[in-house]
């Protein structure tokens, strides 16, 4: 019987984790698999033990909780991979602690893998807002792919892979992910770059679904900005350990002087224009784009040196 793991990495989120398990503990699993749930909580103090144990009693599926006391996501998805490897388990899935997964996710990504050959799946993410949107904020978009569309890279808030990406060779790839970006987020994007330069294949399933909740916090300009500047030194760092320097700075350099320019030209033109009533909304939305446009550009730059964001320092806790 082929056996799996919903592994959820989480760190000082007890609403939102609670709100997880559940979406998980009722899954719909289709007959002849094994399937857990396997919760890896990633701090200096246990603070969810208790609440998986009540959680539990709630759910259909068994679910396993470990402690993984060295902060950084890297270090708790690490230990899913070596507790499955430890448990015999085929395939792990991914979800987000701040997510929640539709009835039919596992059922859905279990039927992919039936129909297509692939080393991993990954699936949307639907985001959710509850709070009012400021005039200039642009809502982020459920991505559409038809199901078996091969992807370059995935990431690990809907996934399902299998051990053949992380089991010791000759038998996998033996892959983990960079400890190194412990508190700089992009070591799941990172991990999947490495896979399918080493000839491993990713599928989209366009209806295992997921969805987050955007709290207020994230429709925040600052917080907008730092995350847009973290993304692109991530990206830059990545590229640079794949491809090395010289092609990096052929893409990434010239990627950050045209958003440099971009970005400048637009906001110059909404301070000429913003007095107009007619147009502000309008032009805010594109300040909004701009202002974008340049976090990009520094953290295309940042990549290039020592200093990285380190956003996971500070757990933004529910």
């Amino acid at each position: 019987m082929p056996k799996a793991f919903i592994a959820v990495c989480t760190a000082q989120r007890p609403v939102m984790l609670k709100e997880c398990i559940l979406s998980l503990g009722n899954q719909s699993i289709p007959a002849g698999w094994d399937v857990s749930i396997l919760v890896i909580e990633n701090d200096e103090v246990a603070h969810c033990r208790d609440i998986v144990t009540e959680v539990s009693y709630h759910c259909l599926l068994p679910i396993h909780y470990v402690f993984e006391p060295v902060r950084g996501i890297p270090y708790a998805r690490n230990h899913a991979l070596e507790y499955s490897i430890e448990h015999q388990s085929d395939w792990v899935f991914f979800i987000d602690d701040d997510e929640v997964a539709s009835p039919s996710w596992v059922s859905n990504m279990l039927e992919a893998s039936l129909h297509f050959k692939a080393d991993a799946f990954q699936g949307p993410v639907r985001y959710e807002y509850t709070h009012p949107i400021p005039l200039w904020f642009e809502k982020k978009k459920r991505r559409h792919l038809s199901t078996g569309t091969l992807m370059h890279v995935a990431a690990t808030n809907n996934i399902m892979m299998h051990k053949r990406l992380f089991v010791s060779k000759p038998e996998g790839l033996g892959l983990r992910f960079d400890t190194s970006m412990r508190f700089t987020g992009g070591s799941d994007t990172d991990f999947f770059f490495r896979a399918t330069d080493l000839g491993a294949t990713i599928r989209w399933v366009d209806d295992a679904e997921v969805h987050e909740t955007v709290i207020a916090e994230r429709l925040d300009l600052g917080w907008i900005l730092r995350r847009h500047l973290r993304v692109a030194s991530n990206a830059c760092t990545v590229h640079r350990k794949r491809k090395g320097l010289l092609k990096t700075l052929r893409r990434y350099g010239i990627k950050s002087l045209l958003r440099l320019c971009y970005g400048s030209l637009v906001l110059v033109i909404v301070v000429w224009f913003i007095h107009i009533p007619y147009v502000r909304q309008f032009l805010l939305v594109h300040a909004f784009t701009a202002t974008k446009h340049l976090a990009s550009a520094i953290g295309y730059l940042a990549g290039f040196t020592p200093w990285k964001p380190q956003p996971y320092k500070v757990v933004d806790g529910y």
